[in-house]
């Protein structure tokens, strides 16, 4: 029951956000995803798995999006994304409609 609340909260748009603020929210979490962080190399094995399963994705992004994107390792460094990058993101992201962005 809290799951299907939280689900129709977010789905109702409680705090008006316009589809240019949900746009700069998105963006705002593009360096934290976790397909930009690896373990360590003594994890060989994760890492083996990470390379396998993530790299085609990033590789689909990068040419996609005709950027490239940082690869952190261990969780303290904060991939610094370039701004012609977001660019990128921006301008797709703004040409969906605001369902498609709002879900």
């Amino acid at each position: 029951m809290h799951l299907t609340s939280l689900a129709n909260t977010a789905q109702d748009n409680p705090h008006n956000k316009t589809k240019f603020e949900l746009v700069n929210e998105l963006l705002s979490h593009v360096s934290e995803d976790t397909i930009l962080y690896r373990v360590p190399e003594s994890n060989n094995k994760l890492l083996e798995l990470q390379k396998e399963k993530w790299d085609p994705v990033i590789r689909w992004f990068e040419s996609e999006f005709k950027t490239s994107l940082p690869i952190a390792r261990g969780t303290i460094f904060v991939p610094d994304i370039p701004e012609s990058s977001l660019v990128h993101v921006r301008n797709y992201l703004s040409s969906q409609s605001f369902t498609g962005i709002h879900g």
